[in-house]
């Protein structure tokens, strides 16, 4: 496990938070006393798609067997997003029975079952789950198509894939919205590939730590103008403006050696997939239940401390989400999977 790269996973999950959280308070009571500055934090989210392609190609290399390597990325999917997809199909239930108000839709057993197996649905039952069914199209891909292959052949295949992507094959609806997802993952995994071969060009390791730092201004940039002047839509643009940068700063996490080991980051990086899933049971209570004990908007204060207790309330349900039960059904996995080999 690379420092680095696990402190920047947990940093992105709480970015999410606060762009989801900004965005609930905005849709409950009119008014963000953030001013925005979390609109851009879909970002966050692009970056997830590079780390998803490095940590699968480092994975895909690193594994002793196929079926290892399958056990591990499926299960550490829906072992947390089916007990989230239970919990808000529970939470709706409960409280279309108990509020007057028709706050949720009807489920058909089609529907539901669209979403338990993360087939393409609209809307989806947990929010974020959108990006699972993209991050689990990566994985059939990987453990069909390039399991086994060498670092080489796979750098290979991926350049040739992004190759083929970039004449523009595919509608409208998949240059725009699907396009820039495949493109984050695909560089992902050449970045995966250049950390396990110790392939990081020279120039990025001699100065690791000013380009993190030149990076990461830059992002904290990228969210101050968004407050003033939305950004332009296009792919490609997006492409530039995040991929680039994101594999860049993954790059040079991956060269700098920390010291000390910082107890918080590596807190929220541990629990950074079970913060990036349950986060939005919380949120889906918070603004539907909301306005009916606060109907004003609240002081900045109460917003803070409210924004201060819920990711604190998020990241000790998810360690202990992942204490009790992912980590030991994990282990058995492994076992079961040693134990056939």
């Amino acid at each position: 496990m690379i420092p680095g790269l696990h402190y920047l996973r947990g940093i992105l999950a709480l970015i999410v938070v606060f762009y989801h959280w900004s965005g609930s308070f905005q849709e409950m009571y009119g008014s963000d006393p953030l001013a925005g500055i979390f609109r851009l934090g879909f970002i966050a989210v692009d970056i997830f798609f590079i780390l998803s392609g490095v940590v699968v190609s480092m994975s895909s290399i690193q594994l002793p067997s196929r079926a290892e390597f399958i056990v591990r990325r499926f299960s550490r999917i829906f072992a947390i997003y089916w007990i989230a997809l239970l919990l808000v199909i529970l939470i709706r239930g409960a409280a279309g029975m108990i509020f007057p108000k028709d706050f949720f839709r009807d489920f058909s057993v089609e529907y539901v079952i669209r979403n338990i197996l993360l087939l393409p649905v609209d809307p989806y039952i947990v929010g974020p789950a959108w990006s699972l069914t993209y991050e689990l199209g990566f994985y059939i891909f990987f453990a069909v198509a390039l399991f086994g292959i060498s670092s080489r052949k796979m750098l290979m295949a991926c350049l040739a894939i992004l190759s083929v992507l970039m004449l523009g094959i595919g509608s409208q609806q998949f240059v725009h919205d699907a396009f820039p997802k495949i493109v984050n993952f695909f560089v992902g995994v050449i970045g995966g590939v250049l950390i396990v071969q110790k392939r990081i060009p020279d120039v990025i390791a001699k100065f690791s730590k000013p380009l993190c730092f030149l990076l990461t201004l830059y992002f904290a940039t990228l969210f101050w103008i968004r407050t003033a002047q939305p950004l332009p839509g296009v792919w490609w643009f997006q492409n530039i403006c995040i991929t680039i940068p994101g594999f860049l700063l993954i790059l040079s996490l991956a060269k700098i050696e920390f010291k000390k080991k910082h107890r918080l980051l590596w807190f929220f990086g541990d629990t950074s997939y079970s913060i990036y899933i349950f986060h939005a049971v919380f949120l889906m209570v918070v603004v539907n239940l909301g306005p009916f004990f606060v109907k004003s908007v609240p002081s900045g204060l109460a917003y803070g401390l409210s924004l201060v207790l819920s990711v604190a309330a998020i990241g000790a349900f998810s360690w202990l989400y992942e204490k009790r039960l992912t980590k030991k059904l994990a282990a058995g996995l492994r076992r079961l999977t040693q134990l056939r080999s």
